[in-house]
């Protein structure tokens, strides 16, 4: 147990050096990845290295890993008692027209009970300006890796379905976008995505994913993503994403006006 300890604290603090400076992976964290098989151990720590680019909460990632792994039902459920308590709160009193839905309340209870506290005092101190706090859950869900197994392919496949005129009506067969060499297909799909589960009621429109297609791809990629964690607060998201084309181009740059022409 003693080499598997040592294993386990060599391994976080290669991942904090290398990944994780900044929002270093915790003693309690390292404590609890010692309790479980060391090969399992480095199993997780890889699977995490793996999402490192998304996960803003690694300690919170390994605990939660960690319960899983111990099967401890009985201290899972009172989490999750505790989140739906906070969540039901929060939707009496701030959220009484918005409600967090369950999809959300699931996604909290994913991330574990001290990152979900944490957010639903996010959510409540932006509550002012927040109109979709289950997208903003979901989009934190998603960014730190703790989405319900196969939720993201589910909602891809939900996504080009439900696309229709809203988004993928004239770029769905698109093969070519702009000047900077977007995959155009992987650009409307991640569109298509967020239009199915974060901008519902407002989706990116086909001039912002043809904007979108005049980046490279990985820029793309980076400001879908940017997007998504102001998911609560952006009312108008094509609007966001045409404006941070036009900044790449430097002002109305050619990636817009191919857009337009």
């Amino acid at each position: 147990a003693g080499g598997g300890r040592g294993g386990v604290q060599r391994r976080a603090a290669s991942l904090n050096a290398g990944i994780f400076s900044s929002n270093p992976i915790d003693d309690s964290s390292i404590a609890a990845m010692s309790e479980i098989d060391p090969s399992r151990a480095m199993e997780i720590f890889r699977e995490l290295e793996a999402k490192a680019a998304d996960i803003k909460n690694p300690s919170g990632y390994l605990q939660m890993a960690v319960k899983r792994e111990l099967g401890s039902p009985g201290i899972l459920q009172q989490d999750k008692e505790k989140i739906q308590r906070r969540t039901g709160w929060l939707n009496a009193h701030v959220f009484t027209s918005n409600p967090i839905d369950d999809e959300a309340v699931a996604a909290l209870v994913g991330m574990g009970v001290l990152r979900a506290m944490e957010l639903c005092k996010e959510i409540e101190e932006k509550a002012a300006g927040m109109k979709n706090p289950s997208g903003y859950l979901k989009a934190a869900a998603f960014r730190e890796g703790l989405a319900s197994p196969g939720a993201a392919a589910h909602s891809s496949g939900k996504a080009a379905g439900k696309a229709g005129g809203k988004a993928g009506g004239k770029t769905a067969g698109k093969k070519s976008g702009g000047g900077g060499g977007a995959d155009p297909e992987k650009v409307l799909r991640r569109a298509q995505w967020l239009n199915s589960n974060l901008f519902v009621e407002a989706p990116i429109d086909d001039d912002a994913i043809q904007a979108m297609q005049s980046l490279n791809t990985h820029r793309a990629m980076e400001l879908f993503k940017d997007l998504e964690g102001k998911a609560g607060e952006v009312k108008t998201p094509s609007g966001y994403l045409i404006a941070a084309v036009r900044r790449e181009f430097g002002g109305a740059g050619q990636g817009v006006k191919r857009v337009r022409s």
